[in-house]
């Protein structure tokens, strides 16, 4: 599995950790609110167990990518976790060392899906990424199978658009809840 390691440091930055990092980009964040978050693309895939989690969150906190808030002593609350500026140096170089692992795995699937359409099993795997709209589902479409051979199917065509659209309504909440924080957003 992908790994990246940053010059001057003698660990890899794990996939789990990775993931932890972009989820505390845009705003700090507890330990269960980072396990939903996890969850939400990964579907039936991955689920993410709170123990993992927490291991990641340690080490980068040993680390200082991650920066550790405690509740105020007597208050209920949760601990939650913030990018430091070490952190967020750390996700723009894990950044682009994912981008570069994932265009090469793009360019080998590309390669491959003219290959899976010519099989009579391309119209069982869209019947099987279909169903749901998740991530997942969209890149395996988007991966195994030709573009004509999707917009040739109705219904991969509506759940790849029913995709994009639930994707650009987390996007414009999360620039709303920027927005309401103060945070300046820049559109080029």
């Amino acid at each position: 599995m992908w790994s990246f390691r940053l010059s001057g440091e003698r660990r890899p930055i794990s996939p789990v950790q990775f993931v932890i990092l972009l989820t505390l980009r845009e705003e700090p964040s507890c330990l269960v609110g980072i396990e939903e978050r996890l969850k939400r693309p990964f579907g039936d895939v991955w689920h993410p167990h709170r123990g993992t989690i927490w291991n990641a969150l340690r080490e980068l906190d040993d680390r200082g990518f991650v920066e550790r808030h405690e509740s105020p002593e007597g208050a209920r609350g949760r601990t939650s976790f913030e990018l430091t500026a070490k952190g967020r140096k750390a996700v723009g170089k894990a950044f682009k060392g994912f981008s570069e692992s994932m265009e090469i795995t793009s360019r080998f699937a590309e390669v491959l899906s003219d290959d899976f359409s010519s099989f009579s099993e391309a119209d069982d795997l869209i019947r099987r990424y279909v169903g749901e709209a998740t991530p997942r589902n969209m890149l395996m479409l988007r991966l195994c199978i030709s573009p004509e051979k999707i917009l040739g199917d109705e219904r991969a065509l509506q759940t790849y658009h029913q995709f994009l659209r639930s994707e650009l309504k987390q996007i414009e909440e999360s620039l709303e809840r920027r927005r309401q924080r103060g945070v300046k957003i820049k559109v080029e």
